[in-house]
């Protein structure tokens, strides 16, 4: 289930500015590698530009490649992480939306480094 809310995500970006523009590939939900699926997104608006990453984990504890077992996703050098919850609660919507304003918002970011790609 976790394409459905990585798609959840990307469009409440959207609708709050951002944009990703460097994620591992042309596709989105591609892993950068082994264990973890990195998106650098850049709001103009609010000329930000942060680093989300989502590690992909199985109940063991061990690495894989299937976005189902993706829990939710940090921002780099912040303290804040979203936690993937049933998606079709009320929860998960509040949630997510307080996530992506909080960043749009509320991160620190320095400005010199908020450069588009």
């Amino acid at each position: 289930m976790s394409k459905e809310h990585l798609d959840d995500l990307s469009k409440m970006l959207v609708n709050y500015g951002w944009e990703i523009i460097d994620s591992n590939s042309k596709d989105i939900y591609t892993p950068y590698d082994d264990w973890r699926i990195i998106w650098n997104i850049f709001n103009e608006n609010r000329y930000k530009f942060l680093t989300l990453e989502f590690l992909i984990v199985d109940d063991l504890g061990l690495y894989t490649k299937q976005l189902k077992d993706i829990a939710g996703c940090n921002v780099e050098k912040q303290n804040l992480m979203l936690l993937f919850t049933k998606r079709n609660s009320t929860k998960w919507k509040q949630t997510l939306e307080n996530f992506v304003k909080t960043i749009t918002y509320n991160c620190n970011v320095q400005p010199s480094c908020a450069k588009k790609v």
